[in-house]
């Protein structure tokens, strides 16, 4: 099937199969595509904002640069897929199988990527500004180079002057003895949607600096507010 180029606005496909099938540059908007099979389908810059994707099997699918701000793709299984430079604002990736998926580039700015499976995703570059990550596994996941400014900034602004808790913190934090969920008083930030608060959502007890890529980003923040208050 090639729909490429085509204006489809809002079809209904559902369980529909579309395994293989071009929809590259094609016009899907607030399409229906709930448990459609898309297994290694080229959806590369198709127009998806506001589809509703759950459940659908994108299994090795090519979306890169797609744009899908505002998508719903709770539950979807994108293992080993291509969503690089893919725009995805907003959009609801709950529970969603992201194993080993590029997202390079990715604009993941406010997405819902709560309990996603992310385990060897590589997100550098990704912009993960307000981005909800309660829950989500990212065992190996590669998160260095990500967007992650306003998340370290706030994280700043809101502990740098607490350096005693600041250590207490970091010990938890190589220790794996901390649940960014809790309601303790060192996480109950004024703002509970601030963008340090959803960063911690991510983190688990059991997460430790040698497991949790964000553990170790997190640990990293800590020791350079640290050192810079040691040398000021």
């Amino acid at each position: 099937m090639n729909i490429n180029d085509e204006g489809l606005t809002g079809p209904d496909l559902r369980n529909v199969n579309l395994k293989g099938a071009n929809l590259s540059y094609g016009y899907l908007e607030n399409a229906n595509l709930r448990g459609t099979d898309l297994r290694g389908a080229d959806i590369k810059s198709a127009h998806l904002n506001g589809a509703d994707l759950g459940n659908a099997n994108q299994k090795g699918a090519n979306l890169r640069g797609a744009h899908l701000d505002y998508a719903y793709l709770r539950g979807v299984d994108l293992r080993g897929g291509d969503l690089s430079y893919a725009s995805l604002k907003c959009a609801d990736l709950g529970g969603a199988d992201l194993r080993g998926v590029d997202l390079r580039g990715a604009n993941l700015s406010g997405a819902d990527l709560s309990y996603t499976d992310l385990r060897g995703a590589d997100l550098n570059y990704a912009d993960l500004e307000n981005a909800y990550l309660r829950g989500s596994y990212l065992k190996g996941s590669d998160i260095r180079l990500a967007n992650l400014i306003q998340i370290k900034e706030d994280f700043f602004k809101r502990t740098a002057p607490q350096l005693q808790e600041l250590k207490t913190l970091r010990s938890a934090l190589i220790a794996g003895k901390v649940n960014g969920q809790s309601k303790t008083r060192f996480f109950a930030f004024q703002n509970s949607v601030c963008p340090i608060q959803r960063w911690f959502l991510g983190i688990s007890p059991g997460n430790t600096n040698e497991s949790s890529e964000m553990v170790k980003i997190t640990v990293g923040w800590i020791d350079e507010i640290l050192n810079s208050n040691s040398h000021g």
